[in-house]
């Protein structure tokens, strides 16, 4: 089940060195890069509190940071700019070549080869 998984065991013992200040990819991003609500609850807090206003602001900076995080994320995945039926029929449509490919497979695997019979006589 699991004979294709190829794991590198050098990149599986080096701990990851990427700061997360870089921008993110659509195959690098966890669960968490769409979690607002401690950073909006940590903004609404300092408002209560009556903290100094450049706090405030550094809070809503680092949320806004997080939403564009969040957006840009989400724009490069793919099969964004498509609605889900237009996705459903391109994955239909998908299928259905692959099932053609996979029937031209076994009828190429169940014919017999071509033979040349000038080369099967021996020669004098």
């Amino acid at each position: 089940m699991f004979e294709d998984i190829i794991i590198d065991p050098v990149a599986a013992t080096e701990p990851e060195t990427t700061p997360h200040s870089e921008e993110p990819t659509a195959s690098s991003f966890n669960k968490d890069d769409f979690v607002f609500l401690p950073s909006f609850l940590g903004v609404i807090e300092q408002l209560q509190t009556g903290s100094d206003q450049a706090k405030i602001g550094r809070a809503v900076s680092d949320l806004w940071d997080k939403f564009d995080r969040a957006q840009l994320l989400l724009s490069e995945l793919p099969g964004i700019q498509y609605t889900k039926q237009e996705q459903e029929a391109i994955l239909e449509q998908e299928k259905k070549l692959l099932q053609l490919r996979q029937q031209q497979l076994a009828n190429h695997l169940n014919t017999s080869p071509i033979t040349n019979s000038s080369a099967e006589e021996p020669s004098s």
